[in-house]
């Protein structure tokens, strides 16, 4: 009776100790953006930036010197801040060098299907500079954070006043269950990502949106869209 009772006891260890090396497994291996909620169609409440400030928006998808982007182009006049328009994680970004500048891209995860992304910030708050390396790098690669930080719709990120010499930034919005036309395009398909790129207006309200719209150029220098994405629905 001994010997079995025994028996029970080392067989329910090696059962509890595969069930928790599972669990412990499980953890490690967690994807740094699985734990969110489903909404493929959210709704953003608050302005990425001071409207008022706006001089022009180049719509996505369009050509520059360093080849196709799949932003708006935000051009603004002076230093502007840069706001959460829906509640979100940051769960990516990069600190790297532009035009002899430090620039902060980051990437916001607003439900399981929605990404928003800011680049050329200048000044982000001090959560997001602490989670970066105090030199900029080379090239704009982003790092995971893990834990991700909570962001609140409407919630300061920081301030930017553009690029260096162009004097302009970008916003970018993503939705993985959409594709657009760069889907079809053999060089985007190392970046599955460009190909999910939509309208960034798309999730405000009709009153929201329209002064974006009112905003919206066919022109900046030598920029032009190559196709509009924010055409009126």
């Amino acid at each position: 009776m001994r010997k079995v009772v025994v028996f029970l006891l080392v067989v329910v260890g090696i059962i509890g100790f595969m069930f928790f090396k599972k669990e412990s497994l499980t953890k490690k291996t967690q994807d740094p953006i699985s734990d969110c909620n489903s909404n493929p169609n959210p709704r953003f409440t608050h302005n990425f930036t001071d409207v008022s400030a706006i001089d022009s928006l180049i719509p996505p998808i369009y050509s520059s010197g360093t080849g196709v982007k799949h932003t708006v182009l935000v051009n603004t006049i002076g230093r502007v801040p840069l706001y959460m328009p829906a509640t979100g994680d940051l769960f990516q970004g990069s600190y790297y060098d532009s035009e002899g500048m430090g620039h902060y891209l980051l990437d916001f995860q607003i439900t399981c299907e929605v990404v928003v992304s800011f680049d050329h910030v200048a000044e982000p708050v001090e959560k997001i500079r602490a989670l970066l390396p105090s030199k900029p790098k080379n090239d704009s690669r982003t790092d995971f954070f893990e834990p991700k930080v909570k962001f609140r719709a409407g919630e300061l990120i920081g301030y930017t006043s553009g690029t260096k010499n162009a004097k302009n930034w970008n916003f970018g919005v993503y939705n993985n269950t959409v594709q657009n036309y760069l889907s079809g395009d053999s060089e985007v398909k190392q970046f599955p990502k460009y190909t999910t790129a939509i309208c960034p207006f798309e999730y405000y309200s009709k009153e929201m949106k329209n002064p974006y719209y009112a905003l919206l150029s066919d022109s900046f220098g030598d920029i032009r869209p190559d196709k509009n994405l924010c055409l009126r629905k």
